[in-house]
């Protein structure tokens, strides 16, 4: 039936991709199960949320208890058998405020906690990236992020909404930055999507980055760890071509609603700064007693907008905690991040 939950537990790898596409155009929820969790935490996962059906493969359909419909990577292969068949799709029924994606994060109780993303969030984080970090169909983007990260929501369906393509390492070759500057020179990859710590482990490798390497990429977006400007010094002297972004946001607020575009002054400062929310969405500095803070005065992030998700998935107090209207009656929901921050003059 129509929106319901497909889990995809899937290494690294085109099938994720393949899988997360197929249940989007059949109007499906998809779920991104991380392989490397425990077998209870992936039941757990299942369970709470309630999922349909798993696609997954045959090493890793043993971990799966609490799911009784198991599509495995291999049967459909075998099924299909190099027939060529065209499929017409339907236009999906959804609306722009229903559940599109549901993203696991980490929880206080050892248990993921999942976040249901809308149509519309993931839909307006998307477009505005493309637009506003100047990406289109000749761009090939380095899948580098896990596929369970929200980060990740820009390789698996943003690329293909400008009509550009995505270049995936080798599942057993993820962590190799070789293998990276490999895939990068011989696919001309020109948009870099990740958190700080991959990009750090490029320059730590040791090997020198070919003419090539330095000249395709155009676009190096970082988010998910504080960035360094000692990381952003080194990129921006390495690869001359490049424009360098600093994105950030909660999963909870949809991919990335906030980015920075990093400048020599900020390196020159020392401090780069979180940078400026998205179209359609908004950031509050908060006090104590929910009162915004003056320009300059330090306090709690709450975001507003059109990235705001639906909150957790059995999770209600906490959901109603961090999810609410900063005046009683109104309907624009906004989510408390619980991190410190403060406005600029310049905003």
């Amino acid at each position: 039936n129509d929106q319901e939950v497909i889990g995809i537990l899937l290494p690294k790898g085109v099938w994720q991709i393949v899988s997360a596409l197929a249940t989007i155009y059949l109007d499906f929820i998809y779920m991104p199960i991380e392989v490397e969790l425990s077998q209870a935490q992936i039941n757990y996962c299942i369970e709470n949320v309630g999922v349909k059906a798993v696609i997954t493969n045959e090493e890793l359909a043993s971990k799966i208890t609490t799911c009784d419909k198991i599509i495995k990577i291999e049967e459909i292969l075998q099924f299909h058998n190099g027939k060529d068949e065209k499929y017409d799709f339907k236009q999906t029924s959804s609306g722009l405020d229903d559940v599109r994606i549901i993203i696991n994060t980490s929880g206080s109780s050892g248990y993921p906690k999942s976040i249901m993303l809308k149509e519309k969030s993931i839909v307006n984080c998307l477009l505005y990236t493309l637009q506003i970090f100047d990406i289109h169909s000749n761009d090939r983007a380095f899948a580098i992020t896990n596929f369970c990260h929200d980060m990740a929501i820009f390789d698996t369906l943003g690329m293909f909404l400008c009509g550009g393509s995505i270049v995936i390492p080798d599942a057993d070759k993820i962590k190799e930055p070789f293998h990276w500057m490999e895939l990068i020179e011989k696919y001309s990859v020109s948009v870099w999507n990740s958190v700080p710590s991959f990009m750090e482990m490029l320059f730590l490798s040791g090997k020198s980055f070919s003419n090539k390497m330095k000249t395709s990429l155009k676009r190096i977006i970082l988010g998910g760890e504080f960035l360094k400007t000692t990381l952003a010094k080194k990129i921006k002297n390495e690869f001359l071509n490049v424009v360098l972004y600093n994105v950030g946001g909660p999963s909870e607020t949809t991919i990335w609603n906030i980015y920075h575009e990093v400048t020599q002054e900020d390196i020159q400062n020392g401090v780069i700064p979180y940078g400026k929310p998205f179209p359609n969405t908004r950031y509050d500095i908060l006090n104590n007693h929910n009162e915004l803070c003056p320009v300059g005065v330090t306090g709690v992030m709450y975001c507003r907008g059109i990235g705001i998700s639906k909150g957790y998935i059995g999770l209600e107090e906490e959901t109603r905690r961090c999810f609410y209207s900063l005046e009683q009656g109104q309907t624009d929901i906004g989510y408390l991040t619980g991190d410190l921050g403060y406005l600029r003059d310049d905003g």
